[in-house]
């Protein structure tokens, strides 16, 4: 599950690494599991009792850090509603070209968090 490079560190007091793309290319985002279940019912419920991962994300010991592999999710598409959701305005790019915008939206459909992308999308 191991990403090919250090995380990139959203949220430097995150407790979870988001394993992030396919076999050819992983990359990693350290992230609070807290944020996305503010912002995301399905993160919510992907890391509450009832699933796997949030299983043993209570099960980790808390200077641990838990690793979450999305494999089918695009990295540029999950980085975005990460940095916004996390407070990261500085770290957003201000254009982006029409296919990864496109990207973007279907991964905020699959996690049900257009609500984080919303006030970028009127700037």
């Amino acid at each position: 599950m191991e990403a090919d490079a250090q995380p990139l560190t959203i949220d430097s007091a995150g407790e979870i690494i988001l394993v992030v793309g396919g076999t050819s290319a992983k990359v990693s985002l350290l992230v609070s599991s807290k944020v996305l279940t503010v912002v995301s019912p399905i993160s919510n419920a992907m890391l509450g009792p009832n699933f796997q991962e949030g299983k043993d994300l209570a099960e980790s010991t808390p200077s641990a850090i838990f690793e979450m592999e999305l494999s089918e999710d695009d990295l540029k598409a999950m980085k975005l509603p990460c940095l916004m959701a996390h407070s990261r305005s500085d770290s957003i790019p201000h254009m982006m070209v029409f296919s990864a915008l496109e990207n973007l939206v279907v991964l905020c459909d699959k996690y049900d968090c257009m609500q984080v992308i919303r006030f970028a999308a009127k700037s």
